[in-house]
């Protein structure tokens, strides 16, 4: 799972993300899925909260 902040729009940045990843990265290593959230969040010990994000992409991916 790979987080980041972008201000760009929704589809621009997938967009661009895709774009990046098939070019530099190997087809089995690029993204397949782009969830965009609106913040990373920390979990109470401070650190990025993995489990919040794992689920909200799951919950995301489900959906779609």
């Amino acid at each position: 799972m790979q987080c980041f902040r972008s201000s760009a729009p929704d589809r621009l940045m997938r967009g661009r993300v895709t774009a990046h990843g098939k070019t530099t990265l190997a087809a089995y290593k690029a993204p397949k899925h782009i969830v965009v959230v609106d913040t990373i969040g920390r979990a109470a010990n401070g650190e990025v909260d993995w489990k919040r994000l794992r689920s909200e992409a799951i919950d995301s991916l489900v959906v779609s």
